[in-house]
């Protein structure tokens, strides 16, 4: 079994600090880097790169809504033609950045509430596709497992990591449990490991209404912004290991 293990970082805003980053980067091995819309600033976004070579860990844009208030998490209206300015611009902004390191961005990952809707339209998922694409058609998508965006990616031909959320409740179409409902977030270390465990084992997981979904894992998502993120990191990382799984 092998599987890429990454978090949302590079999420603090001038003296506004958000996360454990420098704790929790080494743990990793790819890291979404927030490009400025729902969170990060150019200072950060420097600051995490360095870290992220430091450590050889592959770096990804993390792309949201232009939204600093709400962290990105709030729905908006966004048409197909704007979402590609959206998504280009944010790209942009990172790979200027990492230039100036000699580094190259690996991934590209959408955040919050862009990340479920454009896993929920077809509309919304080709546009995005076909703005990474034409920006690097060499860089892999992170998407939700089992989401349409899958598809669109297949479609496409655009290279993808199905991916699946450690410290996230799934319903039982296979999204995530609205932040609104009490039992979205997972906080019990051992619970949500085992779990993880068990579904590169299987394929198989269990919803929050206690239904069995399928899921395919190619990377696994640990929130940088959570409490006592690090330690959920070195928990799992250190699960995964054990169980014979290798990190990519």
């Amino acid at each position: 079994m092998r599987v890429d293990l990454n978090s949302d970082v590079g999420e603090s805003y001038g003296n506004f600090k958000v996360g454990e980053d420098a704790s929790l980067i080494p743990l990793i091995s790819s890291a979404n880097i927030a490009c400025g819309f729902h969170a990060g600033d150019y200072d950060i976004m420097s600051e995490t790169i360095a870290l992220c070579i430091e450590h050889q860990v592959k770096i990804g844009a993390h792309i949201g809504f232009y939204d600093l208030h709400g962290f990105g998490r709030r729905k908006q209206v966004i048409t197909e033609k704007s979402l590609k300015s959206l998504v280009s611009y944010q790209l942009g902004a990172l790979y200027g950045i990492c230039a100036l390191q000699q580094a190259k961005i690996h991934h590209v990952k959408l955040h919050g509430a862009l990340y479920n809707q454009v896993a929920e339209s077809e509309a919304l998922s080709r546009a995005y596709v076909e703005s990474v694409k034409a920006f690097d058609e060499s860089l892999i998508l992170y998407v939700l497992s089992g989401s349409i965006t899958e598809k669109v990616c297949e479609s496409l031909n655009m290279r993808y990591y199905s991916e699946v959320f450690y410290d996230r409740n799934y319903t039982a179409a296979g999204t995530l449990v609205s932040r609104e409902l009490s039992d979205a977030m997972l906080t019990d270390l051992h619970f949500a490991g085992q779990r993880i465990i068990s579904l590169l084992k299987t394929g198989e997981l269990m919803a929050h209404t206690g239904e069995i979904i399928k899921l395919k894992a190619d990377t696994i998502c640990i929130h940088g912004d959570q409490p006592n993120a690090a330690e959920h990191a070195s928990f799992l990382r250190t699960q995964l290991i054990e169980s014979g799984v290798e990190l990519i």
